[in-house]
Order: structure tokens, then C-alpha cells, then sequence
């Protein structure tokens, strides 16, 4: 608690949490966070930690959507499985309106070929996008291309780099907008 009340006296508006962190510790640490207005961001998938523990953790949004099925090393498509466990993690993503920053770029160079599945599976169901890379050497229009291949429409991208990404930092009420006195 103190690291966290030390960041947002030092103006950090948020964390960021990666992996290595079990299903308990996200329950510990997260409602500390969010005690002091602190945005939680994550990692898809932590290990241990399942995505479907990383959605309904009470982050505000996760990255990297191929991490969306736990097991993401060397796969060239979706088992049954597979699909299954992503509809019941994006079901669980919708209710707790966690947003999904992609970084489908990311994933296209590292030939993660079944991502573009999982972001189309991910819309159809009604989840909210940011735009985001992750990544060096990737730039934001990369991004934006590669969302629109995989069917998100202009609006929606739109939305992904604007007002959900001002939401998903807490200025949702002065960015990402068009508004009278909004930057």
C-alpha cells in the first residue's frame, strides 16, 4: 500500500501489472490499488493467473489478445477448446466492460496467426478496443491498420484511440473527446 500511495503522490495515475502473479496476489493487490483511484491494467494472461482470473481481477483493461487463451506458444490455429474458453473470458470481459488493447501488430510480425480470430471473435462480441503497440519499431497507424483488417469499423478504431483510451487513463472528462473545454 505504500508503494502505491508513494506512485500516485509522485503523479502516476495507474498500474501496469505483467505476470508471474497468481489469481490470490491480483485479489490483494488490485482493491488496494483501487482504494487509492488508481487505474489496474494487465497482461492478458498472467501465469499462474488465468485471463479469466486477469478479467475478473477488476482491471480496466488487459493487453495482448492472443494471451486471451492462457496457452499461446506455437499455435497456428484455435482448438475447440480453445474457442470455447476465449467465448467464456470475452463473455466475462463484456460484463465487467474491460477494455482490449490488442496489439494486433505485435502479433501479425510474430506470425501469431489465429490472433486475428480471437480479435474478431473479441468485437463480435461487443468489447470495447484501445489502440496501443507495446512495442518498438511499431508506430499507432500500424496498429490502426491492422485492427481495421481484422473487421473493427472506422468508428469503432476511432473510439479505440480516443475516448476509451482517455477513459482507460481516468481523463475521459477532458480528452478523447469533442467537447467545449476539452483538450
Amino acid at each position: 500500500e505504500k508503494a502505491v500511495i508513494q506512485a500516485k503522490e509522485s503523479g502516476c495515475v495507474g498500474f501496469k501489472i505483467y505476470d508471474g502473479y497468481s489469481s490470490d496476489e491480483l485479489s490483494r493487490m488490485i482493491p488496494i490499488m483501487k482504494k487509492h483511484g488508481m487505474k489496474v491494467w494487465a497482461h492478458s494472461s498472467q501465469g499462474p493467473a488465468k485471463a479469466l482470473d486477469v478479467v475478473s481481477s477488476g482491471v480496466e483493461s488487459v493487453s495482448h489478445s492472443y494471451m486471451l487463451i492462457d496457452n499461446f506458444f506455437y499455435k497456428t490455429s484455435l482448438s475447440d477448446q480453445e474457442r470455447s474458453y476465449l467465448n467464456y473470458v470475452l463473455q466475462k470481459m463484456k460484463d465487467n466492460d474491460v477494455l482490449l488493447d490488442a496489439t494486433a501488430h505485435i502479433s501479425n510480425e510474430n506470425d501469431l496467426v489465429y490472433n486475428d480470430q480471437i480479435i474478431k471473435t473479441a468485437y463480435a462480441y461487443g468489447i470495447k478496443f484501445l489502440v496501443g503497440t507495446d512495442y518498438f519499431g511499431c508506430a499507432v497507424p500500424d496498429e490502426i491498420r491492422a485492427l481495421s483488417k481484422c473487421g473493427l469499423s472506422n468508428i469503432d478504431i476511432l473510439r479505440a484511440a480516443t475516448t476509451y483510451g482517455a477513459r482507460v487513463l481516468g481523463h475521459d472528462d477532458k480528452l478523447g473527446t469533442i467537447a467545449e473545454g476539452a483538450q
